[in-house]
């Protein structure tokens, strides 16, 4: 047992699992003593078939333990597509083989068995387990979350990337997978993950796979070691070359959601309850017994930063930054009246959050820079005002939770309009709405924006005071921070 004492730690050789279950005291003990048991021959019966496992996948010839033949099922579909080998479904394979274990020694509320980032969950009716994803291990930090509940059909995530313990073809830092099992998401996100590429790129260092592991399984083949910095258009380029080959996965109901990150950048394929999304077609929801809403389709962003220096006046001591970022998502509700819309609020959240989190990065980095805030949507001309009020939640959370204990409401604004409407975007002081040397707007738009079934929403912040401020009032520096007023 690890010293917190619930979870257990086994590890033999290359595999290292973290468990725990969730249930009765005795139900949980059982289930550890069973997962050990059964951990004890798994690695010899993986050695005995290793030949087998690391030889092109075959659907003539199939292994015979369980593990192994867990390991083939996943890679079965890619196949006589691609050169693919059991090895790519290895550590989910094994994660579901003790699971499998688990659940069969005892009834547990929730368990969740992590080979190393591959990770087979279980969740009973109305329980639920919520995953953190990284994309660089050398530099661990959240950049999403994903909720996982009993009805959502997920048995397992995985994540592939070049920076991960295994190598990859592709220049993916990290590719998330969810599926119906961890070793159908662990195959998955190797196929995705090498698909996110741009091949002869000279920014992309690689080495033959035996050069630096002499047994690889991947023989020869390039795999990458290093990536230099891109620009925006080939980070675009590698993540939708990804991104198209997680929603064909998608289409044949081989995965129900994907994440893709590249230097800072993310895009998203699925449905589940909580992923971040990106699709430019919505998957049936209801085919795969999912509750959703529809997806969230992202057809363009555009991030602005403006850097005051003077109003006419003196030069300011300090410039101030105002920044925007837009998101031009597709409306599923325009051109007809839907009663119940407000679920998709919901679902705009991780976008608000990768919103929030690219508009301050665009001001410098700092979540401590930021002084004033504000939001707003255009919403085009086949939908309704109240489609853009959908923005008010995701969008003011989105905000308060990458800025911290910002206490004031966010501001905001709405209207109906067609490609290049501008909106004027009030911004008030992140944590006391009556600070008058922030009252501050800033004019957003863009050109092609929104089509009639589409919404523009837009996140806004700034750095500090107007430039050249000076009619009094409540001050920052004297800001209460009770009521997020004074």
């Amino acid at each position: 047992m690890l010293p917190d004492g619930r979870r257990l730690h086994l590890q033999d050789g290359p595999i290292d699992l973290v468990i725990q279950a969730f249930g009765e005291a005795t139900a949980v003990a059982k289930t550890y003593r069973a997962a050990a048991e059964r951990f004890c021959d798994l690695l010899d019966e993986l050695c005995a078939e290793l030949a087998l496992l690391r030889a092109p996948a075959d659907l003539l010839r199939r292994p015979t333990g369980p593990v192994a033949r867990r390991m083939h099922g996943a890679v079965a579909p890619y196949a006589e597509e691609i050169f693919i080998t059991a090895m790519a479904a290895v550590a989910g394979a094994v994660a579901d083989e003790i699971l499998a274990t688990m659940n069969g020694a005892a009834d547990l509320d929730r368990a969740f068995v992590n080979n190393g980032g591959d990770i087979a969950v279980h969740c009973a009716p109305g329980r639920r387990l919520v995953a953190g994803m990284i994309d660089r291990p050398d530099r661990p930090s959240l950049y999403a979350r994903v909720k996982i509940g009993g009805a959502d059909g997920v048995g397992g995530l995985a994540t592939s990337g070049w920076r991960g313990r295994s190598f990859s073809l592709g220049i993916a830092d990290a590719v998330t997978v969810l599926a119906g099992d961890a070793a159908a998401a662990d195959a998955a996100a190797t196929v995705i993950a090498n698909a996110v590429d741009l091949p002869g790129n000279p920014a992309i260092h690689r080495a033959p796979a035996n050069s630096i592991q002499i047994d690889s399984d991947l023989g020869d083949r390039p795999v990458t070691r290093a990536v230099d910095a891109l620009d925006q258009a080939d980070k675009n380029a590698a993540l939708e070359a990804g991104l198209r080959r997680a929603e064909a996965l998608l289409g044949r109901g081989l995965i129900l959601g994907a994440a893709l990150r590249l230097q800072g950048e993310t895009l998203a394929a699925g449905a589940c309850s909580g992923f971040p999304r990106y699709a430019p077609h919505p998957p049936n929801c209801k085919a795969r017994g999912l509750p959703c809403m529809p997806d969230v389709i992202i057809r363009k962003r555009l991030v602005s930063v403006e850097e005051i220096f003077h109003e006419g006046g003196p030069l300011a001591a300090k410039p101030l930054k105002r920044g925007a970022i837009v998101a031009v998502i597709k409306n599923p509700f325009a051109g007809r009246y839907v009663e119940e819309i407000a679920g998709f609020m919901r679902d705009l959240e991780p976008l608000g959050l990768a919103m929030a989190r690219a508009l301050v990065a665009a001001l410098g980095g700092d979540p401590g820079a930021v002084q004033g805030y504000g939001k707003g949507a255009i919403v085009g001309q086949a939908g309704e005002i109240e489609h853009g009020a959908l923005w008010h939640v995701p969008g003011g959370y989105a905000m308060r939770e990458i800025l911290g204990d910002a206490k004031a409401i966010v501001p905001s604004t709405k209207k109906v309009g067609g490609p290049g409407t501008r909106l004027d975007i009030p911004v008030t002081h992140i944590n006391a709405s009556y600070v008058r040397s922030h009252f501050d707007a800033m004019e957003v738009g863009v050109s092609d924006a929104p089509r009639a079934d589409e919404i523009a929403l837009a996140l806004v912040m700034t750095t500090g005071a107007r430039v050249h401020e000076r009619l009094g009032g409540l001050r920052a520096a004297d800001i209460k921070g009770e009521d997020g007023l004074r």
